[in-house]
Formats: structure tokens, C-alpha cells, sequence
């Protein structure tokens, strides 16, 4: 099933992650950002970005011998779509810019992950694009979403470099998600996102 949300300017604050930035030609940075606040500090700046890195979800091999069933296949939608954006000009005539600027997030709920055996917040994601040559991509490696300690709801956000600039194209691409238990086992099936925005003349 497809899922789409138009885009909004600012996405709402979420906890610190390490990002990670997956270039051509194997040249990669790491950092911290806080997605959709203001502190970001990021080693080197590539044009084709991918995405952060989130908790790694692990297998435990002994649950892996005794536990055959797979999760049901995890139910997520997109929240909210954040595009790059240039400058702001202040009415003192000073530009006001942040280094989270440069960066596309799109902020994904997570409203069911459910297994036979395991609790919603040990059941990882993985998440495929369904096309090689996407912008947006998963973390390279099954993750665990995030778990709001306020509202208990999960979410995650996928990050690209979008660029710092008010003229934004046009974007449409659609991810995979499967559900990983403990155990290892893979959901058969997947849910699908579509992240579509129709960027900023």
C-alpha cells in the first residue's frame, strides 16, 4: 500500500543520531544530527549524500534456533516531508542560515510492528528502495525506529543532502519496509512508502 503527504517547511525536533554519509566513490563522513533542530556537525559536505544511522538492530542467535515465525509486515506512513532551504533574510538586512539547511528528512511513523513472541520496540526495520539509483535510501542495515518517550508512538527519518537553496525539484520515490524479528526472521511482505513532493520553483 502507498502512503503520501504533502511537504511542510519544518519537521519537529527528534532525538540526536549519528549520521553517516554514503558517497560515490566510497568517500564517507560521519557526525551528529539532531534531526529537525539546529545542532548538526558533519565532516565534509558531498553532493550525493545517503542516509543516517540509526540503532542497529541484532540478531540473537539463540532465538534464531527456536523462533521460525516471521513478524506481520510493519504498517508506516509518511508524517512529514522537510526540503533544503537557503537563507532566510532578516529585517536588519543579516542572512540567517543553519547547517541543517543542506538537508532533505523525511520523518516516517511507524504505527504497527507486531511478532508472536516479541514486543513492538525489539522488532527492527529494514527498509529497500525500489529503485537503485534513489536519493533516499535505508540505513544500509536492519535499524530500530525510534520510540518517543512522550507520546510512546515510533518514527523514523530518512536524511539526504537536498541542498541549502529555496529552489528545490520536484521528488518521487518509493521504499520498502520490512519487519525483522530477533530471531531473524523477515516479514514476506513489505509496506510502501511514497515519498512525492513537488519541490519549490
Amino acid at each position: 500500500m502507498s502512503r503520501r503527504w504533502q511537504s511542510q517547511r519544518r519537521a519537529k525536533p527528534a532525538r540526536s543520531l549519528t549520521l553517516t554519509l554514503y558517497v560515490r566513490g566510497g568517500f564517507v563522513r560521519t557526525g551528529l544530527i539532531a534531526v529537525g533542530a539546529v545542532v548538526l556537525i558533519v565532516y565534509g559536505m558531498p553532493a550525493y549524500a545517503r542516509v543516517f544511522s540509526p540503532e542497529r538492530h541484532e540478531i540473537d542467535p539463540a532465538l534464531a534456533l527456536e523462533d521460525t515465525m516471521a513478524p506481520s509486515p510493519p504498517v508506516v506512513f509518511v508524517d512529514r516531508i522537510t526540503r533544503g532551504r537557503g537563507p532566510v533574510l532578516l529585517s536588519d538586512g543579516n542572512l540567517r542560515d543553519s547547517s541543517t539547511d543542506v538537508f532533505g528528512i523525511v520523518s516516517v511513523r511507524v504505527v504497527r510492528l507486531m511478532d508472536d513472541r516479541t514486543p513492538m520496540d525489539q522488532i527492527g526495520l529494514r527498509v529497500v528502495p525500489c529503485d537503485s539509483s534513489a536519493i533516499i535510501r535505508g540505513a544500509g542495515y536492519d535499524f530500530r525506529p525510534l520510540r518517543s518517550p512522550k507520546t510512546g508512538t515510533f518514527s523514523f527519518p530518512l536524511v539526504w543532502i537536498d541542498g541549502a537553496t529555496e529552489v528545490q525539484e520536484p521528488i518521487s520515490e518509493q521504499l520498502l519496509v520490512y519487519a525483522i524479528d530477533p530471531a531473524g526472521n523477515l516479514s514476506a511482505e513489505a509496506d510502501t512508502i511514497l515519498v512525492e513532493d513537488p519541490g519549490r520553483p
